[in-house]
């Protein structure tokens, strides 16, 4: 079955049955496989570092946790605001879109980085 929508302004959009299950399956799959390999990382450095090690590895996963809650934020709530607009207001949001995320991402990194200095100033030693 397939409904073509179409408001004044707006593209029309081709919507099939079938497609909201496939997309459900492919978001399912990838955050299976996204906390299964975070899961992996864990456990392999709980096994291989000490308690403190282990701590600050911790340290690390939450911070990046809430840093890419942040960046989800900023880039993905935009592009589901825009979603339905016309394809000139599409494009314009998805570069304002693209710009934070590459700020954001090199903010976080580089607070990462810096972090990563004061806790060991002498890596390797």
């Amino acid at each position: 079955m397939i409904r073509e929508v179409s408001q004044a302004g707006r593209l029309p959009v081709r919507l099939t049955s079938a497609e909201p299950l496939r997309r459900l399956g492919w978001q399912t799959a990838d955050q299976l496989a996204s906390s299964a390999s975070n899961y992996l990382f864990v456990v392999v450095a709980a096994r291989l570092l000490g308690p403190a090690g282990f701590g600050v590895v911790s340290l690390v996963l939450a911070t990046w946790a809430l840093g890419l809650t942040g960046v989800r934020a900023l880039v993905g709530q935009p592009l589901v605001g825009y979603a339905g607009g016309r394809s000139v207001e599409i494009r314009e949001t998805i570069g304002v879109a693209l710009g934070w995320l590459t700020a954001a991402t090199a903010t976080v990194s580089a607070g990462g980085f810096l972090v990563g200095l004061v806790l060991d100033p002498a890596p390797g030693r």
